[in-house]
């Protein structure tokens, strides 16, 4: 079973397309493919029984065609100020494993933390 959470925070999102992002309504990408990037700053958050408070990830991804097509790739960047299991909550997050659609459907998802 899915792990139960809650984020509040902010995010920043940034992409290739015209403004307003024709994938959000599972229209063409500008450019014919989408290329974007995201990242979420929490205020507070829980991930299952792990607090992710103060702690923030960012998400960048490409599409061949619109994101709701699939066969994307994507890298995360974990903040390195995350112990392992914030680290490990993180990840099954922005895997799509809590709950959610993946963040990026059918990705192949590197991880690196941030260096310092």
């Amino acid at each position: 079973m899915a792990d139960a959470w809650r984020v509040s925070g902010t995010v920043l999102i940034a992409c290739n397309c015209d403004w307003g992002c024709p994938c959000n309504v599972n229209a063409r990408p500008t450019h014919g493919f989408c290329e974007g990037g995201w990242t979420w700053v929490t205020d507070e958050g829980r991930i299952g029984d792990v607090a992710i408070d103060g702690l923030a990830v960012s998400v960048y991804c490409k599409w061949p065609g619109a994101i709701h097509e699939g066969n994307g790739t994507a890298i995360a960047f974990i903040d390195d100020r995350a112990d392992e299991p914030q680290r490990e909550a993180l990840t099954r997050l922005v895997r799509g494993r809590v709950g959610v659609p993946p963040a990026a459907a059918d990705q192949q998802q590197r991880e690196r933390r941030h260096p310092e």
